[in-house]
């Protein structure tokens, strides 16, 4: 029956790749002049902001690959400390103002797009379901030792 108890948390945890994963194809920055950039290009060319000092909220994305390794190893307890870090460098990305598509400088960004709501809500979700999971372990092996020690 353990496997049974599990199943939400996987799916959760599905879910939140799917989210992710199509984030990559959706909007993420809105601009007034300019086509949206989607989340693929966010991810693949994000760290270059290193050379305008918002390249933090980029460290979202290996922060949450190294969360999702963290469950898939069951320590949930870095699980969910690395996840919280990544929402935290992720809600960053709404003090992002400018993007740049070429040494002319940066183009306002005026507004997010799916793709961005897509991405915090996958960070979100796996935040959540790290939580969700050590507190059922937590509360089951709670159980099992005080059974043990009723006999």
């Amino acid at each position: 029956m353990k496997w049974r108890a599990e199943i939400p948390g996987q799916i959760a945890i599905a879910t939140s790749i799917v989210l992710f994963a199509a984030s990559l194809k959706m909007p993420a920055f809105l601009f007034q002049s300019h086509e949206p950039v989607k989340g693929f290009t966010l991810l693949v060319f994000g760290w270059l902001g290193i050379m305008t000092g918002d390249f933090l909220p980029w460290l979202a994305n290996p922060a949450y690959a190294l969360a999702l390794t963290l469950i898939f190893l069951s320590w949930y307890r870095s699980a969910l400390v690395v996840s919280g870090i990544a929402l935290i460098l992720a809600l960053l990305s709404l003090l992002t103002r400018e993007w740049m598509f070429d040494e002319g400088g940066g183009t306002f960004i005026v507004g997010h797009g799916l793709g961005f709501y897509l991405w915090l809500t996958a960070i979100l979700l796996l935040l959540l379901t790290g939580w969700a999971v050590r507190t059922y372990r937590t509360a089951s092996l709670g159980a099992v030792s005080n059974s043990q020690s009723n006999k």
